[in-house]
């Protein structure tokens, strides 16, 4: 929470937070309510023992040559350092897939099979955590979902399955192995459009997967050498 955020007598509401605080340069993000929800909690955050989010230093894993204008700002509202790691570009991933992944996705052809993997970090609600699978299914393609189930929800492979077409048995995997995700990934995903209370649909995840197939249909064909006709 910038100081300048801080209120003069009267609590700030969701609104008010909504807005840029006072000095922030220029900036396209618009943060949504259920974002503004999430960095308000962030505020009084403990981190370690007995000690707060925002400590002596404030650090960053970026570059002042990309982030210089926000990285002055937070300086001079907090009146700390702030510290950059640089940007920090991951190893080429050298490992390779378990033999059941390999053998089930040699039986589909090229770019045929949807990966989708939210990272061992993220859990979803339970109606999230449904909705995904769904909405992968709405688009007809066979797919491998590595996701983390809620903390809270029973679920047996045997329940996940229910949730599907009969057709669908052979052509779906869904697993909590997060390692999967890391081996197959190599290239920018795309943004699932939420609500504003910050939930997804089955049916913006098939709205998702659609733009992806499409952007990439334009990709190759821009990269395509062009044909010559006589």
């Amino acid at each position: 929470m910038s100081p300048a955020r801080q209120p003069s007598g009267n609590k700030l509401t969701q609104a008010d937070l909504m807005q840029p605080p006072l000095g922030f340069p220029d900036s396209p993000i618009k943060l949504k309510a259920h974002e503004e929800e999430g960095y308000i909690a962030r505020r009084v955050m403990k981190f370690g023992s007995d000690v707060v989010f925002c400590d002596h230093a404030i650090g960053f894993r970026t570059s002042r040559e990309i982030e210089g204008p926000y990285s002055d700002y937070v300086g001079n509202q907090f009146d700390k350092p702030v510290l950059f790691s640089g940007p920090v570009i991951p190893e080429p991933n050298t490992s390779t897939l378990e033999e059941k992944w390999s053998t089930w996705l040699g039986e589909f052809k090229a770019s045929s099979v949807i990966n989708c993997a939210f990272g061992s970090e993220c859990t979803s609600e339970k109606d999230q955590f449904e909705e995904l699978p769904l909405g992968l299914e709405f688009t007809g393609m066979a797919f491998l979902a590595a996701l983390k189930p809620p903390a809270a929800y029973e679920f047996s492979r045997e329940d996940l399955w229910k949730m599907y077409s009969p057709w669908r048995m052979g052509s779906t995997a869904v697993d909590s192995g997060a390692s999967i995700s890391w081996i197959i990934v190599d290239q920018v995903g795309v943004e699932v459009e939420k609500r504003e209370d910050g939930l997804f649909t089955k049916e913006t995840v098939f709205k998702a997967v659609r733009t992806m197939q499409w952007r990439k249909r334009v990709s190759l064909a821009e990269t395509s050498e062009p044909t010559v006709q006589n």
